[in-house]
């Protein structure tokens, strides 16, 4: 019920903005999720795609969540994104918001939701799609 309350808030932003946003979420795959984890991680990770879609013509959200087994789980996304986002040598996400000393919280949860349930993750830019990809693979043992 807290997810599809998340995708709902998100569908609703996706529609004033022209933005696609298409889902496929497993049955019972975020079951073991608390409900603090649930919206860290969601919410986090859509607002984010929300903000690199802004301004794009024909610009989708693609978010599916899938049981790799019986042990795991794991969550897809991909959205359209105008420009690689990360920065410097060492590649790091930096938040384009005004006053950046105030954000960048988010990735944080999200990253702590991952080692939690002992996760992996990789976030790569395609420049040839413009698109941003996030993989995330969560334990469903902690």
């Amino acid at each position: 019920d807290l997810l599809n309350t998340i995708i709902f808030r998100v569908k609703q932003r996706c529609r004033e903005t022209g933005t696609s946003l298409i889902t496929d979420i497993r049955t019972r795959c975020i079951d073991f999720l608390s409900e603090y984890d649930i919206t860290a991680l969601f919410s986090n990770l859509l607002d984010n795609a929300l903000d690199a879609t802004k301004n794009m013509p024909n610009s989708f959200i693609e978010l599916s969540v899938t049981p790799h087994n019986s042990k795991a789980v794991i969550i897809t996304m991909i959205n359209s994104c105008k420009s690689d986002p990360f920065v410097g040598k060492y590649r790091r996400l930096i938040s384009t918001k005004k006053n950046p000393w105030r954000h960048g919280y988010g990735m944080k949860s999200v990253q702590r939701v991952i080692h939690k349930y002992k996760g992996n993750s990789r976030l790569y830019y395609d420049a040839a799609n413009f698109t941003f990809h996030t993989v995330i693979i969560l334990s469903r043992k902690q």
